[in-house]
């Protein structure tokens, strides 16, 4: 009968110790699920060494700027252009922009506009997700149309960068300076080609506006 009862009571503690490892076993399963959860998955805008990748790279983006802009000396002194423009990211170091644009000088005794183009061909220095700082290169002739025509041919380099909207990523905004310019002026009515030099001496050549990446 002893044997029994002390038979019936091992089997009791080893059940309830069986019992005790699986309520544990699942609780800590519960809550290795619960912390994976919590975990953030890995981004796609990240590549294998942990850099962010540009939230617009492989996307269209079409927007409006502003250039105030300095042509060769002998021109007129500067000129506030507005453009229609295009953006693409080819990948995480390369992308162009592209533009159209009508200007009118700030001082122009002839009453003389501008029509440009400009091909800008863009090389990334920095990027996280949401932004890009990048080096760029600008192309641009000019027609100056109205009493007198001419025409330019602008050649500048610089830096620039551009932030996609935390809410609104698809909307970017950029700014940058092209402090270094080559510059080609035909006055027009015969007479000889000028060339201009611009190195850090002026404020202008500076490009402010937004793309929206479709």
């Amino acid at each position: 009968m002893k044997f029994n009862m002390r038979r019936r009571s091992c089997l009791w503690s080893a059940t309830a110790l069986l019992s005790l490892a699986l309520l544990m076993s699942i609780r800590t399963m519960d809550v290795r699920a619960a912390d994976n959860q919590d975990l953030p998955l890995a981004s796609s805008s990240t590549d294998g060494q942990g850099h962010g990748t540009y939230e617009n790279v492989g996307r269209f983006g079409a927007g409006l700027s502003w250039a105030p802009i300095q042509i060769a000396p002998g021109a007129t002194t500067e000129t506030s252009v507005g453009y229609i423009g295009a953006r693409y990211w080819f990948n995480r170091t390369f992308g162009v922009d592209g533009g159209f644009g009508l200007g009118w000088p700030e001082v122009s005794p002839n009453g003389l506009f501008l029509l440009t183009l400009h091909a800008e061909p863009m090389i990334a220095i920095l990027e996280t997700q949401r932004t890009v700082v990048y080096g760029n290169i600008d192309l641009m002739p000019a027609i100056e149309a109205g009493t007198g025509s001419s025409w330019a041919l602008q050649l500048s380099a610089g830096v620039g960068i551009e932030h996609a909207l935390e809410d609104l990523p698809r909307l970017a905004l950029y700014g940058q300076w092209n402090p270094l310019s080559l510059d080609f002026y035909g006055p027009g009515d015969g007479q000889s080609t000028s060339t201009g030099l611009g190195l850090l001496g002026s404020v202008v050549n500076f490009d402010l506006g937004f793309r929206y990446y479709f």
